[in-house]
């Protein structure tokens, strides 16, 4: 085919393992590349892909959380299959907008991918990647289709508006990894900034990362923070060697014991260069 145009089916492998089960018996697309905890959606790329001419094109519609999957959570020959065999030329983030009115909690995307020559596989030729990120509806007098007609027209008359903003992707094909997140998202420019920043960051040859010389974690991760963030002077107050917390709009004193379980936080607006 030249052309292929879909919105194929959203269904997870995870509860629907019979529905999975018997297309993998039936149809040998599924039986190629069936891999656990992927979506329907993803059968219908790979078909399109080996369905499609050199120089053909695909484009669907769905949902946008396999971008940033791994390889480890159902996208193991999904991304690979499109990675060696087309270009992604186009990524039109749908996140901010809702598209389908009875779909809740969806975030979708379109992206267009071009099947690769004999001659640009062997080659390993590369192409940047058009981004279009749409902006959310912010005037409450519109409703979500109105909105949403004008944004795609817009779009299709190759025009600049508030409603979305393009630019080429940080990452070009080349760069597209066969197992990890796909992060479309930022522009060259920023690319540009990053690759000056990491140039000062190399020693003997080699990139030296935060993570070479700290161990980085989460921060505090608490039920809730008011309960244990106590605030100085309000909920904890410290009187020379003494400490008291507000219990009952009481001021109790700490043994040393509780004393000692007492930590200080500091956060990030304290830390200055």
């Amino acid at each position: 085919f030249d052309i292929i145009i879909g919105n194929p089916p959203y269904l997870g492998q995870n509860y629907n393992a019979q529905i999975f089960q018997e297309l993998v018996e039936n149809y040998s697309i599924c039986k190629k590349y069936f891999v656990g905890n992927m979506d329907l959606f993803y059968f219908f790329i790979h078909l399109g892909i080996e369905k499609l001419k050199p120089g053909g094109l695909l484009s669907f519609i769905t949902t946008n959380y396999w971008l940033t999957k791994s390889k480890k959570t159902g996208i193991k020959l999904l991304k690979p299959h499109i990675a060696n065999n087309c270009f992604m030329i186009q990524y039109i983030d749908l996140s901010r907008i809702k598209i389908f009115k009875d779909a809740k909690g969806q975030h979708n995307c379109i992206f267009v991918l071009q099947k690769k020559s004999s001659f640009e596989k062997e080659k390993i030729l590369d192409k940047h990647i058009q981004i279009i990120q749409t902006n959310k509806l912010n005037d409450s007098n519109s409703l979500d289709h109105q909105y949403n007609e004008l944004l795609f027209s817009k779009i299709l008359d190759n025009s600049n508006h508030t409603s979305f903003k393009k630019y080429i992707s940080g990452l070009t094909n080349i760069d597209l990894s066969l197992q990890n997140n796909w992060n479309l998202l930022y522009p060259r420019e920023v690319k540009e900034i990053v690759t000056q920043i990491e140039r000062f960051c190399m020693k003997n040859n080699n990139l030296n990362l935060l993570g070479d010389y700290f161990s980085i974690r989460n921060g505090l991760i608490l039920i809730k923070d008011e309960i244990f963030i106590l605030k100085e002077n309000d909920q904890i107050i410290f009187d020379g060697d003494n400490i008291f917390i507000k219990i009952d709009d009481k001021n109790t004193k700490l043994n040393p014991l509780e004393k000692k379980r007492l930590k200080k936080i500091y956060k990030s607006r304290a830390v200055k260069p």
